[in-house]
């Protein structure tokens, strides 16, 4: 996004009270002001109203329903993000602090009850801040135009990049995300994990194959594993910012992960997800840490026995019995595992299927998700009626087992 248009004063009834609020007036200063108070030593936040999610971590707290909300529940889906999207293109979005928020903003409208809200942004801007171009192509999805290819390739990257320089217009969504919200949700940070971003930047979009990623895995240890540090450095860095920006929880979203098996697995994705859960552990050791790995269900108990870990996201091919049975036995949150499909059903369709789903994995220690994110053929009523399902059927069973 060129200066000019980061700096776009945006009329938005979502985010304006919150910044006349804070002081800061809509004109070509807006940025720098919302960034120094950004800034301050000591940052102070709503009361929380709704912290249903950050509950279902401590076994000595009551809820009255099963927490729930949804990956990608800002987005295309939505016709009032279609309309959001006039102002420029998917990154021109993530990268200006006001239209970030009010993406983020825009399910919670429709759906106030819903317990949690999650930054709008993407999971390559990481990439981005080492050195790489990443366009978003309609219907394709992300693309690198020049991924990395052969060794002297690696001389293009920025191994230690600014990450304040770079991301700091994700850390400032944040912090406006967290004072608009008032406490009513719970605000995710998250970032891509390590091996997913690998995938993308070798291979140079999504694949079936994911040859190229792994010919420099298996071709390439060394330099592999350099790349694979160095962004693991830099989103230990990345999500540290946006706690300290006011993310109450963070999500590592390892999207590729069942494209390796075995020890493989261990050494080249889940190893590095773990020392930023660990690294993130020392620094802010009250915020809870969720690895979703898609496709490694057969691996999970690596993930539960993990400490670091604190909750285990599940897709929808886990068989929910061995979870509900590791879940009790590491004592470890879940979340998930509705197959997005669902949500194409009627809503009776839905009701049954959360019931189900609700039934077989309980009341406690759960997080209710899809098993991944939503869809833009999704209709938005049928998702609020996910949700709301949700806590009506979880409230009422948890009340009846207040009673027995």
């Amino acid at each position: 996004m060129q200066e000019e248009s980061q700096n776009q004063v945006i009329i938005s009834p979502l985010t304006d009270p919150t910044l006349q609020k804070l002081g800061i007036n809509k004109n070509k200063e807006w940025r720098q002001k919302l960034r120094n108070i950004r800034l301050q030593d000591e940052l102070e936040f709503p009361k929380m109203k709704n912290s249903t999610i950050l509950d279902v971590f401590d076994k000595n707290t009551q809820i009255d329903h099963l927490p729930v909300w949804m990956m990608r529940q800002a987005g295309r889906y939505l016709p009032e993000f279609k309309e959001t999207r006039k102002f420029g293109t998917f990154f021109d979005l993530c990268e200006h602090p006001i239209l970030a928020c009010e993406v983020t903003l825009q399910p919670l409208a429709r759906m106030p009850s819903i317990d949690a809200s999650i930054i709008f942004s993407d999971i390559l801007v990481i990439p981005q801040a080492m050195g790489m171009e990443v366009k978003m192509e309609e219907k394709k999805g992300p693309v690198f135009p020049e991924p990395l290819r052969e060794l002297e390739d690696i001389k293009r990257l920025n191994m230690n990049p600014d990450v304040e320089k770079s991301l700091g217009h994700v850390f400032d969504a944040i912090y406006l995300t967290r004072m608009c919200i008032d406490g009513n949700q719970t605000l995710y940070g998250f970032c891509g994990a390590p091996w997913t971003l690998f995938t993308y930047m070798t291979e140079g979009s999504g694949s079936k194959m994911f040859s190229e990623a792994k010919k420099w895995i298996y071709s390439r240890r060394k330099e592999s594993l350099e790349i694979l540090n160095a962004i693991t450095d830099i989103s230990i860095e990345y999500l540290s910012g946006q706690i300290r920006a006011g993310a109450q929880i963070v999500q590592i979203f390892d999207s590729w992960a069942g494209e390796l098996g075995g020890q493989d697995y261990i050494d080249f994705a889940f190893n590095h997800s773990r020392r930023i859960a660990l690294e993130l552990k020392k620094s802010h050791p009250e915020i809870p840490i969720t690895l979703f790995a898609k496709g490694q269900m057969g691996n999970l108990e690596v993930h539960f026995q993990e400490p670091s870990i604190d909750c285990v996201g599940i897709d929808y091919s886990a068989n929910l019995q061995e979870v509900k049975r590791l879940s009790s036995q590491y004592g470890k949150t879940i979340q998930g595992n509705l197959d997005p499909g669902v949500l194409l059903g009627s809503k009776d369709f839905i009701s049954e299927k959360v019931k189900i789903m609700i039934d077989t994995l309980g009341t406690q220690r759960y997080i209710v998700n899809l098993g991944h994110g939503l869809w833009p053929s999704h209709d938005p009523e049928h998702v609020k009626h996910f949700v709301e399902e949700v806590q009506r059927y979880s409230n009422k069973q948890i009340q009846s087992q207040k009673k027995e």
